[in-house]
């Protein structure tokens, strides 16, 4: 399978170096490198634990990766402030210290090399850093909530090498006498509504990533796709509400207590598990766990063949179902259990697929697709990486480039999958989303809530619903699908950002500004609708920052992209206008901007 694909994104960038590493190795090379080497393991740990991914370190030099410019600020401070510390113990004088340069920026990831012009920004803001500080761009500076704890000293406009125009750079501290955020998952909102995170209605689990005891890190994918599994299955019992899979594996390799888990996603069983392969040998250990009493109430091993896998997940979730509901869901059950492909190698390319295209990253949608190929190739009959490849296809086309061939080919991929099976969700889910893209959205609403149907927990399918609906002028119902959605996956940021926008659609501003404001995570449409609805309220000075904030935002968006910028702010807002079907939808969101101060 060909993998050396350059996709590019934009992406928060972090470029950190050993301040005075010529002179550390002179006294002594052995020690120095080791001391080097060290500060980086350390770093890229603290990296990951704030969301960011370490890509690699070049001699002297880390690099990684950021969603957020917030996350990568925290990861750079924790480390600077744990490093002195650290020195302090340390009685020779070879004792390395970092500068760190933060920056946005357009890049291509391949074969864990950073490449593209982000990563040479932030090599030159870590220039203009004293020893132990952090440099970050004023782009990426703006991005960041103001509530944060940090002193940012504004160094002006500087002259880069390589650059053509002045870059605004910005020194950052921890504000005295603060503490600095907690490492969070991915998507989980600084805070959220109580009214949002309410115990689910039905009787509610929540699935934690399967722990994988194969001593073999790659054998990652197989155990999340196990979990994947077992909460698509689970989903489908119309009795259960079952946390979707971004807000579970938010837990993942986290030491939190059950209970707490349970609180916080609003359920009252969890399931935990491992998972052991080695070669065709398989073994699954589960427990099912009432969260109020922390009390075991199930508890089975399996040992199995590799191909049994789907036997040991329908037993799995019939028996959870049976054992917490009294009864199983008979058409349900039915529709889970099913053994969809004979080919084992097929369904480990699903996996791998699975677990490249949940990045949601534009090299991973490339690999998984690859992934799917490969799938149909060696089974043309298994209907579920029809489906996936489909939906990855639809991804692309959204977010990357609109092709109409490539959407004309997964509509006949979504197709060829429901007449392999006509019940899988996942079909009718992206036909739903291909019919939408191409424009016919009563088509795209009518095969969405089908998926539904047939898969009524499913977060996903119930944020895209009430996305699509948001945008064709039915903000009312949508604003109670993506509840839905969010009471499925409560830490799905994309979700929180989605029903503010519906929020205000319809023109419930107070409650838009709440959501909104709940996030962490400031895109530039978060920006975008926080000043609009700002401005409704008549709160001028909150929605004039928000407006700048959007504006620079999507600019530097625009640039970094080589598209042409509007003249106008009022043009470049109607980039967001324009993707309401109704005139009048737009022309509300203008209305908002032009208040916020918009010319």
């Amino acid at each position: 399978m060909e993998k050396d694909y350059l996709s590019r994104k934009l992406a928060v960038l972090l470029h950190a170096d050993v301040v005075g590493s010529t002179s550390l190795v002179q006294v002594n090379e052995t020690l120095a490198h080791e001391r080097i080497q060290d500060g980086f393991q350390r770093f890229s740990k603290t990296i990951g634990n704030h969301n960011g991914i370490a890509h690699e370190i070049r001699g002297d030099a880390l690099v990684a990766e950021f969603s957020r410019a917030s996350d990568a600020v925290t990861a750079a401070l924790e480390f600077q402030s744990a490093n002195t510390a650290h020195n302090e113990g340390i009685t020779e004088e070879i004792r390395p210290q970092l500068r760190v340069g933060i920056a946005m920026g357009e890049v291509v990831v391949a074969d864990n090399t950073v490449t593209g012009e982000g990563i040479v920004l932030a090599q030159r803001l870590e220039q203009l850093a004293e020893p132990g500080s952090v440099c970050i761009q004023g782009a990426a500076y703006n991005t960041m909530p103001r509530r944060l704890p940090f002193d940012c000293e504004d160094l002006g406009e500087q002259v880069l090498k390589g650059f053509d125009q002045p870059v605004r750079a910005y020194s950052v501290r921890l504000r005295k006498g603060e503490m600095l955020p907690q490492p969070e998952a991915g998507t989980t909102p600084q805070s959220t509504e109580p009214r949002i995170l309410k115990a689910l209605d039905k009787l509610s689990i929540a699935v934690r990533p399967f722990t994988n005891m194969s001593g073999d890190s790659e054998q990652e994918y197989f155990c999340d796709g196990i979990t994947e599994d077992i909460i698509t299955a689970l989903s489908k019992f119309h009795s259960l509400s079952v946390i979707g899979r971004n807000s579970s594996f938010s837990y993942k390799n986290c030491d939190v207590k059950t209970q707490e888990i349970a609180s916080e996603l609003g359920v009252q069983y969890v399931l935990e598990g491992s998972v052991r392969k080695a070669g065709n040998r398989l073994r699954v250990n589960a427990h099912l766990i009432e969260a109020s009493a922390d009390n075991h109430i199930w508890a089975q091993r399996y040992d199995r063949q590799f191909e049994d896998i789907f036997d040991v997940q329908d037993d799995l979730c019939e028996t959870i179902v049976a054992t917490i509901s009294g009864e199983v869901d008979k058409n349900a059950a039915q529709s889970a259990r099913s053994k969809p492909t004979e080919n084992m190698n097929a369904y480990d390319f699903v996996l791998r697929g699975l677990q490249q295209y949940n990045t949601h990253a534009t090299l991973g949608i490339a690999e998984a697709r690859q992934y799917f190929k490969s799938a149909i190739e060696l089974d043309s009959n298994y209907s579920r990486p029809h489906a996936l490849l489909a939906l990855a296809m639809f991804t692309d086309a959204f977010y990357v480039h609109n092709d109409e061939d490539e959407l004309d080919e997964a509509l006949s991929l979504a197709k060829r999958a429901l007449t392999l099976d006509s019940s899988d969700p996942f079909a009718y889910a992206a036909i739903g989303l291909v019919r939408f893209q191409q424009r016919h959205d009563n088509e795209g609403v009518a095969n969405l809530r089908k998926s539904l149907d047939l898969n009524p927990n499913d977060p996903e399918i119930a944020y895209w619903l009430g996305f699509i609906l948001t945008y064709i002028g039915e903000a009312g119902a949508a604003v109670e699908w993506l509840r839905t959605a969010l009471r499925l996956n409560p830490l799905h940021e994309i979700i929180h950002t989605a029903l503010g926008i519906a929020l205000y659609v319809s023109k419930h501003y107070d409650e838009a500004i709440d959501m909104l404001t709940s996030l962490k995570f400031m895109a530039r449409w978060n920006l975008c609708y926080q000043a609009a609805a700002n401005a409704q309220l008549g709160k001028v000075d909150e929605a004039h920052v928000a407006a700048r904030q959007f504006v620079e935002l999507l600019q530097t968006e625009l640039q970094d992209r080589g598209a042409q910028v509007p003249a106008s702010e009022l043009e470049l807002a109607n980039i967001e206008a324009n993707f309401f079907r109704r005139p009048s939808d737009g022309e509300h969101l203008l209305d908002g901007l032009r208040k916020a101060g918009l010319q």
